[in-house]
Order: C-alpha cells, then sequence, then structure tokens
C-alpha cells in the first residue's frame, strides 16, 4: 500500500511539473505552432443544417485585392465541426493602411451577409469574424488547414 501511494505521489509531482513547464513557454514545439496567428479570421458555424455559402468572401476579397494592389490571402480549417463548420484565415500583408481598410470593409460584409442569411434562412448557421485566431485553435479540423482557393 505504502509503495503505491508513493508513485501515485510521484506521478503527479511529474505531471504538475510538465504542465508548469508548458504554461511557462518551455515547450518548444508547442511555442513554434503558436507562434503564427493569423491576424483576422471568419468563422462559419451551423445551427442545424450545414453553413452559410462563403462565395461571397471570395468575390469581396478579389475585388478588393484588384482595387487596394494588395495580396490578401487566406487558409482553410475545414471539416471543424459535424455539419461542416469551417474557418477562413487570413493572411495580411505589411500594409497596415490597407490592413485597416480590409477590416472595416469586411466587418460590414460579414455584418450585412450575416443578417440578410438569418432573414431568408434561419436554419443557416452564423458568419462571425475573429481576431488573431492560431493554427492550434482548429487542429482537431478534420480536413486540417490548407490554401483556400480564390478561383
Amino acid at each position: 500500500m505504502k509503495h503505491l501511494i508513493a508513485f501515485s505521489l510521484l506521478i503527479t509531482i511529474i505531471s504538475c511539473s510538465t504542465n508548469s513547464a508548458i504554461k511557462n513557454g518551455n515547450n518548444s514545439a508547442a511555442a513554434t505552432k503558436d507562434s503564427t496567428a493569423y491576424p483576422l479570421a471568419v468563422s462559419f458555424n451551423s445551427i442545424c443544417c450545414g453553413t452559410a455559402s462563403s462565395d461571397f468572401l471570395k468575390s469581396f476579397v478579389v475585388t478588393f485585392n484588384q482595387r487596394n494592389g494588395t495580396n490578401i490571402s487566406a487558409d482553410i480549417a475545414a471539416a471543424c465541426g459535424k455539419e461542416g463548420e469551417f474557418v477562413l484565415l487570413f493572411k495580411m500583408p505589411d500594409n497596415e493602411r490597407a490592413n485597416q481598410k480590409f477590416k472595416r470593409e469586411l466587418e460590414s460584409i460579414i455584418e450585412q451577409t450575416d443578417a440578410q442569411n438569418k432573414k431568408t434562412n434561419s436554419s443557416s448557421g452564423g458568419i462571425a469574424l475573429l481576431q488573431n485566431a492560431r493554427p492550434d485553435d482548429y487542429k482537431n479540423c478534420r480536413l486540417g488547414i490548407t490554401a483556400w482557393d480564390l478561383k
């Protein structure tokens, strides 16, 4: 019995010290994955019957890039839920002015499209703008993270 208690205590101490090292940033693999945050992301959720279409965003990004001479692209984290939920993870250029304009216009188009979708199809899931999304947040998406085709 004494050996069982000692063994349990040893496992608990090792477990606590490992968790502490990870929280303090001593786990280099976790630190590497977290360092590549996407400044903006758009989440497509589902209520019961699948997600809304992302076609409006493809058109928006292509048009924005043409009008402003930017090269904004995105990755997609796909199959994140049972009904096809996904997240578009935007890669932004080093142009703060264009980035702020993109964010304002993106917020507006998402708000308008989400409201329109809810009026016409109440079972369509919501669309939400997210900031500073990390790849680790979507590691459970069954299809992983791949480049989003804007064509």
